[in-house]
């Protein structure tokens, strides 16, 4: 009797996870559900920059674990003046996500979704992809050459 419970239990798992997907949310891939209506990302841009920077750099290089290159990000004091901003007044890039946060930038949601676009374009081989340092204590050096200037300028408009 055990016997063919079985496949009937198997059978309805499957058809609860084949009705459920549709109403999953979105991913940290792209996937429209995570977008409003208008097509600009919900999270903070900063984050969004931060997620494809790092999502790039840990699909191509194995010695780049996504969380250090977090930790690298936020410290960075060369991406902000990258993107066009003030060092005087980012003089780090978690400074650029607190200013969103607080409504202190602007961000041009065409800037962002292109800046975003070329930075997981870049090839693998790509020098500014395998120009990223890993220092002996970890910490990674040259963040900056990941974003490229032709695709990001026009981030934070009027800067």
């Amino acid at each position: 009797m055990k016997r063919s419970l079985i496949p009937f239990a198997s059978g309805l798992l499957l058809l609860i996870a084949a009705t459920a997907l549709p109403y999953c949310g979105g991913t940290e891939t792209g996937n429209p559900a995570l977008r409003p209506p208008d097509g600009t990302p919900s999270e903070n841009p900063a984050i969004a920059l931060m997620e494809a920077t790092c999502g790039k750099l840990a699909s191509c290089r194995a010695d780049i674990s996504d969380s250090a290159c977090r930790s690298a990000i936020s410290a960075s004091t060369t991406l902000p003046v990258e993107l066009g901003l003030e060092d005087q007044d980012y003089p780090a890039f978690i400074d650029v996500l607190v200013g969103l946060e607080n409504g202190e930038l602007a961000v041009n949601p065409e800037g962002l979704s292109t800046c975003i676009d070329s930075i997981r374009a870049l090839d693998c081989s790509d020098g500014r992809i395998q120009g990223v340092r890993v220092d002996p204590d970890g910490t990674l050096s040259n963040l900056e050459q990941v974003i490229p200037e032709e695709g990001c300028s026009q981030v934070f408009p009027g800067r």
